[in-house]
């Protein structure tokens, strides 16, 4: 059954209403969490999506690090995976 014109011209009047009732849609925000260095060795990132747009952890000669608020990066996540850090 086709429509007719004022029938569309009120759908697409309807369709705009709630298209402004919508709120706007928040941006992801990025995980977050706090890791260390638990040997002390340096790890270092630069991307917005760290606390302040980078990143450095590290300890003092063999020693741990204080836990550090980062990003959960592609770089961070191959950092625990292979020890490098470690989740506070």
């Amino acid at each position: 059954m086709a429509r007719s014109r004022k029938d569309q011209a009120e759908a697409v009047e309807a369709a705009e209403a709630v298209e402004e009732k919508a709120p706007a849609k928040a941006p992801d925000k990025p995980r977050l969490l706090k890791v260390y260095s638990p040997d002390g060795r340096p790890f270092w990132e630069r991307d917005k999506r760290h606390p302040g747009g980078e990143v450095w952890v590290a300890g003092h000669e063999d020693q741990a690090s204080e836990p550090v608020e980062v990003a959960y990066t592609e770089a961070v996540k191959r950092a625990l995976r292979e020890g490098r850090l470690a989740e506070a």
